[in-house]
């Protein structure tokens, strides 16, 4: 049966009323959000390499060592974190203006992190970026 507003003439069904006590799972974090994280995740560890060994902990290279032989230490992105938020941002969506300045703050963190480097034209910008000196 179609419950129709009373104000309205258009057809338009009733908004669905919720029962305040039954119990809802909690909401999980959506893809947005894990891939935000993810994102952070790097641009954290980038700058840690930057600050050095010295301002964080022993076991964290510093960039003046130069590159260390293992990618996740020299900052090669691989989960491709940065291209799917690219992609969402530009699907569009409710949410859209929020992710877009929330990435757009850690991408100005990286590019503070870290310099450019040689590498194909093609690729995006953040993977042609490395935290060395």
């Amino acid at each position: 049966m179609l419950c129709l507003r009373a104000d309205s003439d258009d057809g338009r069904p009733a908004p669905a009323v919720v029962n305040p006590h039954r119990p809802r799972r909690p909401r999980k974090d959506g893809a947005a959000l894990t891939l935000l994280a993810e994102w952070r995740s790097h641009v954290e560890n980038a700058e840690r390499r930057v600050a050095g060994s010295s301002a964080q902990s022993p076991f964290v290279p510093s960039a003046l060592d130069g590159p260390t032989g293992c990618p996740m230490c020299d900052g090669i992105l691989f989960g491709g974190a940065r291209g799917r938020l690219a992609g969402l941002i530009r699907n569009g969506g409710r949410r859209t203006h929020r992710l877009a300045a929330e990435v757009e703050r850690l991408d100005q963190r990286y590019r503070d992190a870290t310099v450019e480097v040689p590498a194909l034209s093609t690729q995006p910008w953040w993977n042609r970026r490395l935290p060395w000196l």
